[in-house]
């Protein structure tokens, strides 16, 4: 039986991540043309350029080459010293595929009590796992920290503004080599003097895409590193399959 109270927990902190999520257009919206310290405001004068890192987040057409519904699966893991080990799926599912391309989709992120529950998202064209991953993440550190989730919002929002890198890589994807894209952010170096922040200031953010994945994004990584020894926390979202609906 449930200790008493924990479903009201548990109710509370679904509710917390839902509305941290709907904060998320925001980040999918504001864009920057130079390098800001965390938390700094990002100018809006109607001119801004997106950053290449921007660009491949979103403003690409990840669910271009998803052309009938579908259902795209990830498998999530968590590892490193500090918390409990985690495994887990997320599921994309596409329900919709409009004559203009754009698609109406379902994501769930996680499985049984462990769901967190996110909005159905139509119309769409870029791939809401990430989004709705980041948003997860910035939960989480919010949890781990209590820095503020608006915080690290912010922070990651500001690194990838700043970030006009793109590394090409290639990937092993169904035993066969495929080009593919990576950038990487480190959004809390800047700020490590925030007290509760040292132990995470050089949390690592790793998205590699390649068109040949359905749903174009292949990975997620986000490590905290240790001076010595295992990782305090190393979080991994790997394609695995996607399968006609």
């Amino acid at each position: 039986m449930p200790a008493p109270g924990s479903w009201l927990r548990r109710a509370a902190s679904r509710r917390f991540f839902l509305r941290a999520l709907l904060s998320l257009a925001t980040l999918v919206g504001m864009t920057a043309t130079h390098a800001e310290a965390p938390g700094a405001a990002i100018p809006d004068d109607g001119q801004r350029q997106f950053s290449k890192a921007e660009t491949l987040l979103w403003q690409t057409d990840h669910l271009a080459n998803v052309r009938r519904p579908s259902r795209l699966r990830y498998r999530y893991t968590k590892t490193g010293t500090a918390e409990e080990q985690h495994t887990d799926d997320i599921d994309l599912e596409v329900l919709r595929v409009h004559p203009n391309g754009q698609k109406g989709v379902q994501v769930h992120y996680f499985t049984g009590k462990q769901e967190k529950p996110v909005p159905e998202q139509d119309p769409v064209t870029g791939n809401p796992v990430l989004e709705v991953y980041l948003q997860a993440d910035v939960y989480a550190m919010n949890r781990r920290t209590e820095g503020g989730w608006r915080y690290f919002h912010r922070a990651i929002k500001t690194a990838l503004a700043a970030t006009n890198t793109v590394e090409p890589v290639s990937l092993d994807f169904h035993g066969r080599k495929v080009p593919a894209s990576r950038v990487t952010i480190t959004p809390y170096a800047g700020d490590a003097k925030r007290l509760p922040l040292k132990a995470y200031a050089q949390t690592t953010y790793a998205f590699t895409f390649a068109e040949a994945v359905p749903g174009q994004l292949y990975e997620i990584r986000s490590l905290v590193p240790q001076p010595d020894g295992a990782p305090l926390i190393e979080e991994v979202l790997t394609f695995v399959e996607s399968k006609d609906r």
